[in-house]
């Protein structure tokens, strides 16, 4: 869902999700506006990937509001189920934000 700018130095929301199937397991993930990539790696390895498809996701209000109020990106997985309003611990919310620098790996 993130990507590093490095023009920037800064994090982006990646604008999509491509579904593909490779190995005969089904993987979602965010992907960057370059869907050609993803054609293009297909087809290079056709036995190994098979996009199913690429959708455009739309960033809420809220996701982008809580995107832009982490200041700790350490944890990518977290700010990845933070952006996406999904229940983490008040822990796990505190290090994101950078109230605390330290997370506690049996939590997490």
């Amino acid at each position: 869902m993130l990507k590093f700018n490095y023009e920037e130095y800064e994090y982006e929301i990646y604008p999509q999700k491509v579904t593909y199937k490779q190995r005969g397991k089904v993987i979602e993930q965010y992907a960057l506006p370059n869907k050609g990539w993803w054609y293009e790696t297909a087809k290079k390895h056709p036995n190994k990937i098979n996009i199913l498809e690429i959708n455009k996701i739309e960033i809420t209000q809220d996701m982008q509001k809580r995107f832009e109020s982490i200041k700790n990106f350490d944890r990518y997985d977290l700010a990845v189920k933070y952006i996406e309003g999904k229940e983490l611990t008040k822990e796990q919310v505190d290090f994101l934000l950078g109230k605390t620098d330290k997370l506690d790996d049996e939590i997490s």
